[in-house]
């Protein structure tokens, strides 16, 4: 599964991936996504597959997942306000957790999405 979350700033996020790492997700599980480059390796020194993309293909890439339109439009809205994309890869017994510590740190948008093969 794929979790996605939206949070609203890279404070939040910072504590968010804090948070993740504490819950013991590795850091390869995990993608950082901002509008800037230069944020997202503030925030992560190893962005992940999603964190590689632009804005722009990291929401065609939902699209393909199936993520409603209407959830595609608020992360494009939030990204580009100054948000923080996270996307977490998560065995099914622990993608519940990982909603709720995007949850706990104000994520305006948390999904959990079946991930298919070759995404």
């Amino acid at each position: 599964m794929l979790v996605i979350g939206l949070l609203p700033n890279d404070s939040d996020a910072d504590i968010a991936l804090n948070n993740l790492a504490e819950a013991d997700f590795a850091s390869r599980q995990i993608s950082v996504l901002t509008s800037d480059p230069l944020r997202t390796a503030a925030l992560t020194d190893t962005p992940g597959d999603w964190g590689q993309l632009t804005p722009a293909a990291a929401v065609e890439r939902m699209r393909t997942l199936g993520v409603a339109d209407a959830d595609r439009q608020t992360v494009t809205t939030g990204l580009s306000n100054g948000g923080v994309l996270i996307v977490i890869r998560a065995a099914n017994a622990s993608t519940t957790a990982a909603q709720e510590m995007l949850a706990d740190q104000k994520a305006t948008l948390v999904r959990a999405v079946k991930e298919r093969r070759g995404q």
